[in-house]
C-alpha cells in the first residue's frame, strides 16, 4: 500500500468516526419516544383516530375510480393543470357515512343520513401554451352523527349522542407553461396554497340520575405550502 493510499484510508476512517459521533449527538438530543392512549372519545368503538385517505375531488374521478387523478388534469392535484382552455368547474358532494361497527354493538342505533358539501372548485384562464388557475380542493371530508343506547338491556339505559367531523382543504393559485420537447410537449407548473385540517369530536352521554357527561376534543392545524 502506498503512502497516498494510507492517507486516503485514514481520512476515510476519520470521516466515518465524525459521522458516527454526529449521529450519537443527534440521538442523545432527540426527544424520547412516548406512547399513550388517545384522548376520549377517540377510541376503537367510537370516534375514528384522525387520518385520511384519497377521495375523488370531481365526478369524473369518482366515475373512473380515481384513475384520472394521476393524470393531473386539475389544478388542485397538479399545478400544470392550469394549462388548457379557460373555464371553471364546481363539484358538490353528498357524503353518507355508515358505521356498521357501532350498529353491531349498540342498541337502537340511529345515524345521520348524510351531508351536502363542496368537494372542489377551480377557475382557469389559459390555453395550450400556459395558464393560471384559482382552485379549492377538499381531499378529505368526513362527517358523522349517531345516537344509541348504552348498558345492559335489563338496566335503565344511557343515551349517547355523538358528532364527529374531519376536514382537510386547500386553497391556492397555480401558474404553468408548456413547450415543445423531443416531438412532444412538456408542461411545468407551480402553485402556492393554504392548507387547513380540523378534526372535531363531541360525545354526550345522558344517564338517569347522573349529571350530563360531555366530552369534546379538537385537533386543528393550518399553514402555507407549495407544489
Amino acid at each position: 500500500m502506498t503512502r497516498a493510499e494510507r492517507v486516503s484510508q485514514g481520512l476515510g476512517l476519520a470521516h466515518a468516526c465524525v459521522a458516527l459521533a454526529a449521529c450519537a449527538v443527534l440521538a442523545a438530543l432527540a426527544p424520547p419516544v412516548r406512547s399513550g392512549t388517545p384522548p376520549f372519545p377517540v377510541a376503537a368503538t367510537g370516534a375514528p383516530f384522525p387520518g385520511g385517505a384519497l377521495e375523488p375531488a370531481t365526478a369524473r374521478q369518482a366515475g373512473l375510480a380515481l384513475a384520472e387523478y394521476w393524470l393531473g388534469d386539475d389544478a388542485f392535484n397538479n399545478p400544470a393543470g392550469a394549462i388548457g382552455p379557460s373555464g371553471g368547474s364546481v363539484t358538490p358532494l353528498f357524503l353518507r357515512s355508515s358505521r356498521q361497527d357501532l350498529r353491531a354493538v349498540y342498541r337502537q342505533f340511529d345515524e345521520q343520513t348524510g351531508n351536502l358539501d363542496l368537494a372542489s372548485a377551480q377557475l382557469r384562464a389559459g390555453n395550450r401554451y400556459g395558464g393560471a388557475a384559482l382552485y379549492f380542493g377538499r381531499p378529505w371530508n368526513r362527517e358523522e352523527g349517531q345516537a344509541y343506547l348504552l348498558g345492559d338491556i335489563t338496566a335503565p339505559p344511557a343515551v349517547r349522542d355523538a358528532e364527529f367531523t374531519s376536514r382537510e382543504q386547500n386553497v391556492g393559485v397555480a401558474v404553468a407553461t408548456s413547450g415543445a420537447v423531443a416531438g412532444g410537449r412538456l408542461a411545468v407548473g407551480m402553485a402556492a396554497e393554504w392548507l387547513r385540517r380540523e378534526d372535531r369530536y363531541r360525545l354526550v352521554s345522558d344517564t338517569d340520575g347522573l349529571p350530563l357527561d360531555v366530552s369534546k376534543v379538537r385537533f386543528q392545524g393550518e399553514g402555507l405550502a407549495g407544489q
